[in-house]
């Protein structure tokens, strides 16, 4: 038999593509009229034998061309036509009515996927949100794209009571009355209203950023941003903060460790926030002269309003920073979380060298709080054991309150104006709200009255008689 008649006996069997299955049966539709066929041209430049298409356990078609593996969708018809304008492209056999082929692609290349022509997206100014999609895949659309890690444990907070409640229903059914429901859930577990406030308007961001993403209706989040916040009496309050007296922090320093000691003292003397100090490092220093060192924080609360913020320590907080200064890089945190690791651990006597990779470099508002809060409750539970008195025990108080402290100090011995330049106010009416020393202040006007009028109040008091 002769070349030519094997090639022709191949192309009859050939017209309809055969079709194999190594892993589910071998798909059986029958070709249609439009379908391609393989001419004796085409079947001759690609070696006499049609390439078989195989189905996957998914369901998706695929041949094996070269050495290659290549997916042709899960439409039987469309598989045979793709397969065939792919050997229109490999072999470069074109019509003139046909599309200019692509660059040939290198045979190291194992996979080619055909891949549909893209259809074309909606104009990105019409919201059409994502039809049936539920509050809980909402939720977890928003948290995956969070990145505030300060807030993060309150917004999980808030988005558990919706998912909790509220997760199986439609992302537009979830209206005003809804958001009070949680609201009232929130209410019950004692938050304080402020706090409550703040959690409620996590979930209107939520939805906001659903509109943004258009997974939500424009009119379902405006509806949302109906409900008004908690007013005074709706909800309970926290007292308003306190200086923590200096007697308290004596009585706290013993206990704590020597790097959260420090903590607490440079804060007191300064008055500077807490998030100022545990961000500190020696590349933001400016001036470290013998005579006082000038730090200015890269990062401030105050920063948005373009304010600078400047910190001066004296000879009494320059002692503590050398000694934590010493062999730090200058992007280094001086006081860091490592460093207290190692002293409890020299203190319980410890075998393990080293904290561990992922244990963090820099202090927190929740993690320094946090420190002194269960130190001051371990404490205070052995004097109980012990038969300690109430008087005996550490009153709870928190780092914010040593701002409190510091501006009422300065307040009393200098004057209200220096308190607000060391806490870093433009105002004295941002400064009163931290200074307490009302009550001390006229006491104090009451005894140079007596002392300088004396007499003549006396001698008022007399006429008066």
């Amino acid at each position: 038999m002769t070349k030519n008649s094997k090639i022709s006996k191949t192309s009859k069997k050939s017209e309809n593509f055969s079709e194999k299955s190594s892993e589910t049966p071998a798909v059986q539709a029958k070709t249609s009229k439009k379908s391609p066929k393989i001419s004796k041209k085409l079947l001759r430049q690609i070696g006499g034998k049609v390439p078989s298409i195989y189905t996957t356990q998914r369901g998706d078609l695929y041949c094996t061309y070269q050495k290659r593996k290549i997916y042709l969708g899960r439409d039987p018809e469309q598989a045979r036509t793709k397969l065939y304008e792919m050997l229109l492209r490999e072999t470069r056999s074109y019509e003139p009515d046909q599309v200019p082929p692509a660059v040939r692609r290198r045979r190291s290349q194992p996979i080619v996927k055909v891949e549909p022509e893209p259809t074309p997206k909606p104009s990105p100014t019409i919201c059409q949100p994502v039809a049936g999609l539920r509050v809980m895949e909402l939720v977890l659309h928003y948290l995956n794209q969070f990145r505030d890690k300060t807030r993060f444990h309150s917004v999980r907070t808030a988005l558990r009571v919706v998912k909790e409640r509220y997760g199986d229903i439609d992302v537009e059914d979830f209206g005003p009355l809804a958001l009070k429901d949680c609201r009232e859930q929130f209410i019950a577990a004692n938050y304080a209203r402020r706090y409550i406030n703040d959690l409620t308007g996590y979930i209107v961001q939520m939805f906001k950023f659903g509109v943004e993403n258009e997974l939500v209706s424009e009119s379902t989040a405006a509806r949302l941003s109906y409900v008004k916040p908690l007013r005074r009496g709706e909800a309970r309050d926290n007292p308003p903060r306190e200086e923590v007296p200096d007697t308290e922090i004596l009585k706290t320093l013993p206990h704590l460790l020597p790097t959260i000691r420090d903590m607490v003292i440079l804060q007191r003397i300064s008055g500077m926030r807490p998030s100022e100090l545990f961000r500190m490092t020696l590349a933001q220093f400016v001036k470290r002269d013998p005579d006082g060192w000038v730090y200015m924080p890269f990062k401030h609360k105050t920063q948005i309003h373009n304010k600078s913020r400047v910190i001066a320590f004296g000879k009494y907080e320059i002692a503590i920073l050398e000694r934590h200064a010493r062999g730090k890089k200058p992007d280094e945190p001086l006081f860091s979380p490592r460093d207290a690791w190692l002293e409890r651990a020299e203190r319980l006597g410890r075998k393990t060298p080293q904290p561990q990779p992922n244990y963090n470099n820099f202090y927190t508002k929740d993690s320094y709080s946090t420190n002194i809060a269960r130190t001051i409750k371990r404490v205070n539970e052995r004097m109980r054991k012990e038969g300690r008195p109430e008087s005996d025990l550490i009153r709870h108080w928190s780092p914010y309150q040593l701002r409190h402290a510091t501006a009422t100090f300065l307040s009393l011995l200098m004057s209200r104006d220096d308190a607000a330049t060391a806490l870093g106010h433009a105002s004295t009416n941002t400064t009163q709200i931290y200074d307490h020393s009302e009550v001390e202040k006229a006491l104090r006007f009451v005894r140079e009255r007596d002392k300088t009028c004396g007499a003549a109040i006396a001698g008022l008091i007399h006429q008066f008689d």
